[in-house]
C-alpha cells in the first residue's frame, strides 16, 4: 500500500512540475477549481501573464519537489 501511495505522490509532483515549467517558459498560467469558478462569477480573467505567472509557475515546481520528496519518504519509512 505505501509503494501506491508513493507512486501518487510522485505523479503528482512529476504534473506538477512539468506544469510549473510550462507556466514560467510561456510566462501565462490558468486558474483552476475554486478561484476559477469565482473569476468567472467576478467577470476577472483567469490568465495569469508576465511575473505572476512566473511565480506561481515556480511555486508548483517547489511543490511538486516536494511532493516526489513526500513520495520517496514515504515509500522507504512509511507505514507497513
Amino acid at each position: 500500500m505505501r509503494f501506491i501511495v508513493a507512486a501518487v505522490a510522485v505523479l503528482i509532483g512529476v504534473g506538477l512540475i512539468l506544469t510549473g515549467l510550462g507556466n514560467v517558459r510561456t510566462r501565462t498560467s490558468e486558474e483552476t477549481g475554486v478561484r476559477r469558478r469565482v473569476n468567472d462569477l467576478a467577470g476577472a480573467s483567469n490568465t495569469s501573464t508576465g511575473g505572476r505567472a512566473v511565480a506561481q509557475g515556480w511555486i508548483r515546481v517547489a511543490t511538486g519537489i516536494a511532493a516526489i520528496g513526500f513520495g520517496i519518504w514515504f515509500a522507504l519509512f512509511g507505514p507497513a
